[in-house]
């Protein structure tokens, strides 16, 4: 017969992994504090250990502790050191930790930041996700920590290999950085004509239009990728904002927006305090006033350092 201690040895890895999963549906649905107080009770015998001190940093990085962020992503790369993946997000969490430290110590994160997103590459060359990040590295970084035009042109050219389609979004990053609108526009509008079928890339040219105050061209294009990908919170964003700068469909927009609130919102998704803060700007444009407020209001608690939801929030009356 099989020992009580035995049969709960047997269980805990299904249990762990439950836990897991149930702090990872508390963290897309914006509950950060507390999918981080689940993983963080697992304890040292936790199947998946280092799946789940990744979320536990992430989950960090929700709340702004950028110091426990790293300490947890730190261990889940200690734990399994061949995931790519984790390299990536402990690049990230360095990151965040290096746009708000003095300069004289900025330098040294933002290298562990090149260093881990690097590592990162080289255990996952498949993931985009990751070339992207070492993309917009080379793209804002200094040299003297590692930036540069050449090192973003050449990993361009690989993106291009490995994916045409992104390939042009690569490109466009790089005519954005040197402020070429119309080289940018262009890349934007060939991937669509390449790839009609494919909604991220009629996000990407949305996302671009909207940036460059073309809002009417935003909706169009944001409305066509949702029409290829019934469910895209990014896409349904960017054409929530389109409608509230044009003053158009503004009670279909508030529905929407709040729908979007509600979750789940994941990593690839628009965070939320900016859906909160489309919100407020929703109610704002059709003079809601107390409605307003409390959308800034709540897209601070999640983010205190959404500066223009502070702005907005300061100009109502």
């Amino acid at each position: 017969m099989i020992s009580l201690m035995a049969l709960g040895l047997l269980l805990l890895p299904a249990m762990s992994a439950q836990s897991v999963s149930a702090a990872v549906q508390l963290y897309e649905r914006g509950k950060f504090q507390e999918a981080a107080t689940l993983l963080s009770q697992l304890g040292n015998s936790a199947a998946e250990k280092a799946n789940a001190q990744l979320w536990l940093g992430k989950s960090y990085l929700k709340l702004h502790k950028w110091d426990e962020a790293i300490e947890e992503v730190g261990k889940a790369v200690r734990l399994d050191p061949s995931n790519g993946m984790y390299h990536y997000w402990l690049g990230r969490a360095y990151g965040e930790k290096a746009s708000r430290s003095p300069l004289f110590t900025a330098f040294g994160w933002a290298r562990k930041v090149l260093q881990e997103f690097k590592t990162g590459l080289g255990l996952a060359p498949q993931n985009m996700e990751v070339r992207f990040a070492l993309l917009e590295y080379y793209l804002d970084a200094p040299g003297i920590v590692g930036g540069g035009k050449d090192k973003a042109e050449a990993l361009v050219k690989e993106i291009d290999l490995q994916s045409p389609k992104l390939g042009y979004k690569a490109r466009a990053l790089l005519f954005l950085k040197e402020k070429k609108w119309l080289q940018a526009r262009q890349e934007y509008v060939k991937a669509t004509m390449e790839f009609p079928s494919n909604p991220d890339v009629w996000l990407d040219l949305a996302s671009f239009l909207f940036d460059r105050k073309e809002f009417q061209g935003a909706a169009l294009n944001a409305s066509k990728a949702l029409e290829l990908r019934e469910r895209f919170p990014e896409a349904e964003l960017v054409l929530m904002k389109s409608e509230i700068r044009r003053g158009s469909n503004l009670a279909d927009v508030e529905s929407r927006l709040k729908r979007l609130a509600s979750g789940p919102l994941g990593d690839d998704d628009p965070t939320y305090d900016e859906v909160y803060y489309w919100l407020g700007q929703a109610y704002l444009t059709a003079d809601k006033q107390s409605e307003a407020r409390r959308a800034f209001e709540t897209a601070l608690r999640f983010n205190p350092e959404h500066s223009e939801a502070r702005q907005a929030l300061s100009r109502i009356l």
